[in-house]
């Protein structure tokens, strides 16, 4: 059964009009209007929501309706890439900070010139051994390790970018002499 139809029948048998449901899920009259008639799909925190209202499980309202299982599918992939891209972002700007508040602290030749490659360094293992793990470990399926290990490999790249913005802006030592 279509989640329209279905959406429709368990409203008439629990009594209930349009406007009750809405006013029940705090949403308006004519979101209600457009489910019970296809013309747009309710998100998953308004599926569940009606689940409870009209005491059905998800799969009495889903599972025939191929529309709706492809949207909540697509809706879960988007929602893995934001969370990918955030965690990159975030780790990028974590990792070129330290490393950046970290040669802020040494004076130029008074430490050991290999401390020049750290930065290097830094965004070159992290990504390779992250695409190594992501290599050993390919599925079908990707796994939480799999997601960990390409939010490392990109901000580990994206790191050595972020240090030479911030060296261009804060003459960090070591950091504008690699190439």
């Amino acid at each position: 059964m279509e989640l329209a139809t279905a959406l429709k029948a368990a409203r008439q048998r629990a009594n209930l009009s349009q406007q009750a449901v809405a006013d029940e899920l705090h949403i308006s009259r004519q979101s209600i209007s457009k489910w019970e008639t296809g013309k747009t799909l309710p998100d998953i925190e308004n599926l569940i929501r009606l689940s409870t209202l009209f005491d059905l499980s998800l799969d009495d309202l889903i599972k025939g309706d191929t529309t709706m299982m492809t949207k909540i599918s697509h809706d879960s992939k988007v929602f893995m890439i934001v969370k990918i891209v955030l965690a990159t972002i975030i780790l990028t700007i974590i990792f070129a900070l330290t490393v950046a508040f970290s040669l802020t602290q040494f004076t130029p030749g008074t430490v050991h010139p290999i401390l020049a490659y750290v930065p290097a360094l830094l965004s070159f293992f992290v990504p390779v051994g992250s695409l190594l793990y992501m290599l050993i470990n390919i599925r079908k399926q990707p796994s939480r390790g799999m997601k960990v290990a390409l939010i490392l490999a990109l901000a580990g790249v994206l790191c050595l970018f972020v240090l030479r913005v911030l060296a261009y802006f804060f003459q960090l030592p070591y950091v504008m002499s690699i190439g």
